[in-house]
């Protein structure tokens, strides 16, 4: 189904935590102390459970670290990956749970580090460096924002570029986000990873994969469907001539953001969007 609701308990996930020390912008990011930090956790909890093995990508950011992590602590013998990744948190995650006697093959993306991101991005050669993203399985891609009509973007210009490789992979892609990325007014936090609209479009339009969103419900909207209230909010958007698209958008709430946002990928076949009622 291109929309599903799905409780999940927060309890579940309260044993995954990183075991590395982080330092820098990225450090601040996985050791947060509000709640964005335990809906990464608990939405990279589920995501873990889901994937089976085969070759794997996972992106440079901290919501596909979680995701990562979560693979590496969870117990389970399905977990044998052929990982490809930038991510040099995952890797340090998968050396500090030697214990866990995870059977990986690891494939590092590398090149030039950025200590903001805790990440390597190829410096020469990155057509082989896309060409071993695109085979992967599946992808696991961070997102600083996600937009319906524009794509996702990201923090650096190098990142974007890595992530443009992944979004147009053969395998599924599994974006990892918290709601409010999905709520945003206009790109302010990051690059945009496609240069236009049109780019972004064949992504979405690309046949034999899905793109499957994760993020957890927003607090307090429990007994509300998402994709109902979406619709409402894209037939009265629709209807309001009283104003210019972006005036429209900007006046909405931001929970009206996020509804329409599930909305329009809910409706969209090549789409499953999850969201996870974190109870």
């Amino acid at each position: 189904m291109p929309y599903t609701q799905i409780l999940v308990p927060k309890i579940r996930s309260m044993e995954i935590n990183p075991m590395t020390i982080f330092h820098g912008k990225f450090g601040d990011r996985v050791r947060s102390q509000d709640n964005s930090r335990e809906e990464k956790r608990c939405i990279g909890h589920f995501i873990a459970e889901k994937c089976l093995g085969g070759s794997l990508f996972i992106s440079d950011g901290s919501s596909s670290f979680y995701v990562g992590l979560a693979m590496i602590q969870i117990d389970s013998d399905k977990f044998t990956f052929d990982l490809i990744t930038n991510n040099l948190g995952v890797l340090a995650e998968l050396q500090a749970n030697q214990d866990k006697d995870k059977k990986w093959s690891v494939e590092i993306i590398g090149g030039h580090l950025d200590d903001d991101l805790y990440a390597t991005f190829p410096s020469e050669n990155e057509a082989a460096a896309a060409q071993r993203i695109q085979e992967a399985k599946i992808a696991i891609v961070s997102v600083r924002e996600l937009f319906y009509t524009q794509g996702p973007t990201s923090p650096e210009l190098h990142s974007s570029k890595l992530k443009a490789h992944a979004f147009r992979s053969n395998g599924d892609i599994i974006i990892p986000l918290n709601w409010d990325k999905l709520a945003e007014v206009e790109p302010h936090w990051g690059t945009t990873v496609f240069a236009n609209q049109g780019q972004w479009n064949e992504v979405l339009k690309k046949a034999g994969r899905k793109i499957i969103i994760v993020c957890e419900k927003p607090t307090g909207e429990s007994d509300k469907n998402s994709r109902e209230v979406g619709r409402n909010v894209n037939t009265k958007l629709v209807n309001d001539h009283s104003a210019e698209w972006k005036e429209k958008w900007a006046k909405i709430s931001q929970y009206e953001r996020y509804c329409w946002s599930v909305f329009q990928f809910a409706s969209n076949e090549n789409v499953d969007f999850i969201e996870l009622d974190l109870i």
